[in-house]
């Protein structure tokens, strides 16, 4: 946010990093190696799977919500056809299929 209270869309170096767990730096770090230098991670233009598109700027939320949905339904019919089984575990909070 800028003096005034809006957001500055370019952009700036923040005084306190983000801090992230371990899986979403990995995630964020293959983004990077996808899209091109100083390009948007969630850009349309390259995250167009179809290829036919020609919108500019990030991906739309819904878009994104779908995308995500469609992840979780994917990993779920997987582990169900592989017959593994979520264990929780407390260290990391998050669940691991075995």
């Amino acid at each position: 946010m800028g003096s005034d209270g809006h957001h500055i869309s370019a952009g700036e170096e923040r005084a306190v990093p983000w801090v992230a767990i371990m899986p979403v730096v990995n995630a964020i770090r293959v983004l990077e190696r996808i899209v091109p230098q100083g390009e948007l991670l969630f850009s349309s233009t390259h995250h167009d799977v179809i290829g036919q598109r020609k919108h500019h700027g990030a991906l739309k939320r819904g878009t994104l919500d779908r995308r995500v949905e469609n992840l979780v339904s994917w990993i779920n019919q997987e582990a169900t056809a592989h017959d593994w089984t979520p264990r929780w575990c407390r260290r990391t909070r998050t669940a691991t299929l075995y």
